[in-house]
């Protein structure tokens, strides 16, 4: 089982390096607007998708919708009993919260109102959970690494 997991958080990171890298290919937000910026990334997103992760996590597709943009992310070859998904839902909105809210481009667009979803769900399309970002979560993690 502690192998389940090192290959699960491994496809964690590899998956956040991937996003970050198609942040950074697009200076999409200082040109237009929020709700703009977000419907070309996920457009150029798309251009790639299905696009394996790695092992074990596919990014499926990308939904804009208004600020919001939505990753919808399918878990592979990859069993994640019930009772351990809560801490690894936990310990995966940690990180990916960390990541979105200290890299300048993705805090600045999400102080500016954006919020990024990330959607799991299984091979065979059960919904597993997802994770949201907004500026209150940002604020929140600013407001406990003060404390």
């Amino acid at each position: 089982m502690k192998f389940e997991k090192i290959r699960y958080w491994l496809a964690v990171i590899i998956f956040s390096v991937a996003v970050f890298f198609f942040v950074d290919q697009f200076d999409l937000f200082n040109k237009r607007g929020i709700e703009n910026g977000l419907l070309s990334l996920s457009k150029e997103i798309n251009k790639k998708t299905p696009y394996p992760l790695d092992q074990f996590t596919i990014l499926n597709t990308t939904i804009a919708h208004k600020n919001k943009l939505v990753y919808k992310m399918t878990i592979v070859n990859l069993d994640i009993e019930d009772k351990e998904l809560d801490f690894d839902k936990k310990r995966l909105f940690i990180n990916i919260r960390n990541q979105l809210c200290t890299k300048e481009d993705t805090k600045k667009v999400i102080s500016q109102g954006a919020i990024f979803e990330y959607m799991y769900s299984e091979e065979n399309g059960k919904y597993l959970f997802s994770i949201t970002i907004d500026n209150n979560e940002c604020l929140a993690m600013l407001k406990n690494d003060l404390k």
